[in-house]
C-alpha cells in the first residue's frame, strides 16, 4: 500500500500513518492480534536537531536507526537490516516490484520532510511530504 506519511509540521504521534497502521492492525486476524506487543518508540520531531517524543505502538514504520544506520536516540539497528540490499522491499501485488518505502524519521532540518528508503534500499535524506510511497511496518511479538 502507498500512501503519504504525514502533513507539514506533524510528527510521528499525531500523523496520519499512525491512523493508517491503527487500521491495518484492524484488518490482521485475531490469533495474530493477540500476540502483538505494544512497544515504547521514540521519533525526532521534524525540524527540530535532537528532541524527541515517544509513542507507544502495535504497528510502527522503522526509523533510520533501526533500518541499520547509526544508533540515535530513535532506537538502534535491527539485525534483519545488515546492508542495502537486506533494505530492499518488494511489493505483493503479484508482480514483486521494488518500491521506496517511509521511515517514520522525519528530516531534522525541515518540518515538510521525512526520510525514505529507497528501491536500492539506501537511506535517503528527505523527500516532500506531497509525494505516495509504499511502507514496511514492524511489530513485536
Amino acid at each position: 500500500d502507498t500512501s503519504r506519511v504525514a502533513e507539514q509540521d506533524e510528527d510521528w504521534s499525531d500523523c496520519i500513518m499512525r491512523t493508517k497502521l491503527e487500521a491495518i492492525f484492524a484488518q490482521l486476524p485475531e490469533d495474530l492480534k493477540s500476540v502483538i506487543k505494544p512497544v515504547i518508540k521514540k521519533t525526532y520531531r521534524p525540524g527540530s536537531s535532537y528532541d524527541t517524543i515517544s509513542t507507544v505502538d502495535k504497528l510502527w514504520l522503522m526509523s533510520g536507526a533501526e533500518s541499520a544506520y547509526l544508533s540515535s536516540e530513535e532506537g538502534y539497528p535491527y539485525p534483519i537490516f545488515t546492508d542495502a540490499a537486506s533494505r530492499i522491499k518488494r511489493l505483493s501485488n503479484g508482480d514483486g516490484s521494488v518500491e521506496d518505502y517511509w521511515l517514520r524519521t522525519p528530516n531534522r532540518s525541515y518540518t515538510n520532510r521525512w526520510m525514505y528508503i529507497s528501491t536500492g534500499g539506501n537511506y535517503t535524506t528527505s523527500t516532500d511530504l506531497s509525494v505516495s510511497k509504499g511502507i514496511c511496518f514492524g511489530f513485536c511479538i
